[in-house]
């Protein structure tokens, strides 16, 4: 008897001293909360419960939703409830003992204050981000009826859009392109580029709940390949329902076919989502023939899978993809009996797969990203004999080549995201990190088979805010660069804003990029090809300076926003792919090449009505180079959205005039390129049938038939100069049906 009185107490006393650690059982009322446009679980809120029963010291406890915007009341008695999440209005309310309540948070304008988390300490409104960010959210995605990265940026200015028959599409950013505009999904950047471009082409969009756009250098958080910024695209990973499906169809006339599907589960702490599609195009000439195609025809599949567990305030992902993709260029009929032709076949193949925890430690943000990225391109080339249609490989060895790219990388932070309390109070906040990259790339025309680079760096900044209306973010990298010494990189943002809806950012930031495995040395020469690489590169270093002014104002039901930039961009020993002799390239140091712009734009809200105009005006110009090339860009959108109606009506219009460019090659001749100036124009609309289950979206893109505009390219890494340049498949008609299906 004793023993057990003993035991009881033991019991008793454990109890006690455990439950400053476990925190007390719940004992309330389930609080759920809830979008109210479609009653959307909100799985970013934080709910503070205060009891209200407990006199003399305050009891008080911060708990986030779970994937179905659940939380639970700790507390039996009668509690105070504040609920608080980016992006929307915050709640207050009082619940009695054992009440269970459901909340429907009235989201902030999304006009004014898109949520964005590329580069913030913690997920934060635009307005209040130091960087300057656009944000391409899944309802303009669906508007422009884009499949891939390179549809939706055709109308977006300070970002120019090229096409190379084999190599997809690519683009600059603030006058700078190639291996300095670092492309992630979910932080995690993407590998493969192919002359020093990823292939916008093959990023689908399918899976992309929005797009984060970061103008200018990035070095200090995301290191190499951000000189000219960053683009990051989010995927969808919350649903509202136990179960979801969807299925979607693409048709398009110029022979564009696609199907995609995704599909959904959750049950208390577990999601898993899949997703997966082909889509084939068909090819394309300007003038007709039965074999060659300017553009050639493609086939891509694609999977994703995304698992999440979450627990208390920490959220676990795993998320895996591939790739694959097809290009056939089908050669023209060879002299002198047309009889016979060669046929080049492009395999590619991206498998992505990284596993993410993020969430809240105590009173840190905690956000730790690992990866592994391969991708792979095999060319194989075949003699195509034309009477009884059987092909074989061609012996010549050069026709054929396998090259890949391998990358292992880690990142990780830890931050703090304080709120300001009162007008007085000075609020700190600070980040910390690491960013882990292991990159190797094989093949037969990479010297050795193979080469290997490392970049591993650590850094730091703060967010300073003495007073509401200023923050200060200096920031700083230090990497260790297993090919080059790699500087130390500073940066300092400035924000200045107003309650009036005024904000004023200016910074500095200092850039840095290592030359890639592919320049330093990529060997590849052939009846098409003639590129050789330069192991006496030196690195690329940057300095970079921007100023942006914004207004955003709402009297009543009209929104207005103003915006305008200008920067200043400074690359000392730029590389680029020069012109030796003839058809003969290699990549070299051309000095320094400064670029540089103004660009401003109006978007004004009224009613169920958008209106959007804006231009730009960018310069680039060489050390060996006096003459400066400006190119104008302007854009105008006109849209109608009624939500009752379940109907969008949209015009998008782009006008990207004349770019020249002067440039050094290796033997010290200045050599001039151009592209004359073309416009496009694209109108969509799409409806909502049977309770918002089905959207079919329809339009024509390309209105003004654009095909090949005249340019004078002197030369290029496929051949002999040409004096046109492709930049569309002309005007096309497209259908797009999504169907839900659950609601």
């Amino acid at each position: 008897m004793v023993n057990s009185k003993v035991t009881l107490l033991a019991w008793l006393t454990l109890s006690w001293l455990c439950q400053p650690l476990f925190g007390q059982q719940p004992a309330g009322g389930r609080v759920t909360v809830l979008a109210p446009a479609d009653s959307k679980p909100i799985t970013t809120a934080t709910v503070v419960f205060t009891d209200l029963a407990e006199k003399g010291r305050i009891q008080q406890q911060s708990v986030p939703t779970d994937a179905k915007g659940f939380t639970q009341n700790p507390y039996a008695k009668k509690t105070a409830v504040f609920i608080y999440a980016i992006g929307y209005e915050k709640i207050s309310d009082t619940l009695r003992a054992g009440e269970s309540k459901s909340y429907f948070m009235k989201p902030l304008n999304v006009k004014l204050n898109d949520v964005i988390v590329t580069g913030q300490y913690g997920a934060n409104t635009a307005d209040k981000s130091v960087y300057k960010v656009r944000v391409i959210g899944e309802d303009r995605i669906k508007a422009q009826g884009a499949v891939n990265l390179r549809d939706v940026l055709t109308n977006d200015l300070n970002i120019r859009l090229s096409n190379d028959p084999v190599l997809g599409s690519s683009m600059t950013m603030m006058g700078v392109g190639g291996e300095n505009v670092k492309i992630l999904i979910d932080g995690v950047p993407m590998v493969g580029r192919t002359n020093g471009n990823l292939d916008l082409t093959q990023i689908n969009l399918n899976n992309i709940e929005r797009i984060e756009i970061v103008e200018g250098p990035l070095s200090v958080s995301y290191g190499t390949n951000a000189l000219g910024g960053a683009i990051n695209l989010i995927t969808k990973k919350d649903q509202k329902n136990t179960v979801e499906g969807r299925v979607s169809t693409y048709y398009e006339s110029v022979g564009q076919y696609n199907f995609d599907g995704r599909i959904g589960f959750t049950k208390k702490k577990h999601s898993l989502q899949l997703t997966g599609g082909r889509n084939f195009f068909d090819g394309y000439a300007v003038k007709d023939t039965s074999r060659f195609k300017d553009w050639k025809p493609k086939e891509q599949y694609f999977g994703n899978l995304n698992y999440s567990y979450r627990f208390k305030a920490l959220t676990l992902r795993y998320s895996g993809e591939y790739f694959w993709e097809l290009i056939t260029n089908r050669g023209q009929r060879r002299q002198p009996y047309y009889e016979n032709a060669l046929d080049d076949y492009y395999r590619t193949q991206r498998v992505n797969n990284s596993v993410a925890l993020s969430g809240k430690v105590a009173k840190y943000n905690v956000n730790l990203i690992a990866a592994y990225n391969y991708f792979d391109r095999r060319k194989n080339t075949y003699f195509k004999d034309l009477t009884t249609l059987t092909q074989e490989l061609t012996p010549n060895i050069s026709d054929h080549d396998t090259t890949a790219f391998g990358l292992i990388m880690s990142r990780g932070t830890i931050s703090t995201s304080k709120q300001r309390e009162g007008d007085k109070k000075t609020i700190c906040n600070y980040e910390a990190g690491y960013d882990f990259n292991h990159e190797n790339m094989l093949g037969k025309r990479i010297k050795d088979k193979v080469q290997t680079i490392g970049d591993y760096a650590a850094f730091v900044s703060a967010e300073f805010s003495p007073v509401k209306q200023w923050v200060f973010r200096p920031g700083v990298r230090y990497a260790y660069n297993t090919v080059y010494k790699a500087p130390i990189i500073p940066s300092l943002n400035i924000l200045y804003s107003t309650d009036k809806g005024i904000s004023v950012r200016a910074s500095y930031a200092r850039g840095f990029r290592a030359p890639s495995l592919k320049e330093l040395y990529f060997n590849f020469v052939d009846v098409n090809h003639n590129i050789v690489g330069n192991e006496n590169l030196k690195a690329e270093s940057s300095n970079n300076f921007s100023l942006n002014f914004t207004w955003r104002t709402a009297p009543k039901n009209t929104v207005l926003k103003t915006d305008v930039s200008a920067f200043y961009n400074q690359i000392e020993n730029m590389i680029t792919l020069a012109q030796v002799v003839g058809t003969s390239y290699t990549y070299a140091n051309i000095g320094r090449y400064n670029s540089m712009g103004l660009q401003g734009s109006v978007d004004y809200w009224v009613g169920k009505f958008r209106f959007g105009v804006g231009g730009s005006y960018i310069g680039r110009s060489g050390v060996d180079v006096s003459t400066i090339s400006y190119s104008p860009e302007g854009r105008s959108t006109i849209a109608f959205t009624s939500e009752k109606a379940g109907l969008n009506v949209s015009l998008f219009y782009k006008y990207t005039g004349r770019l020249q460019t002067f440039y050094k090659s290796v033997d010290g001749q200045i050599l001039q390129n151009f592209i004359s100036a073309y416009s496009t124009m694209d109108i969509t609309a799409s409806k909502f049938l049977w309770k918002r289950r089905i959207n079919i979206t329809a339009g024509c893109k390309n209105l003004m038939n654009v095909t090949n505009v005249q340019a004078n390219v002197q030369g290029g890494v496929h051949g002999a100069g040409s004096n046109t340049a492709p930049m569309a498949w002309g005007r096309t008609v497209f259908v797009k049906l999504d169907i839900n299906l659950t609601k």
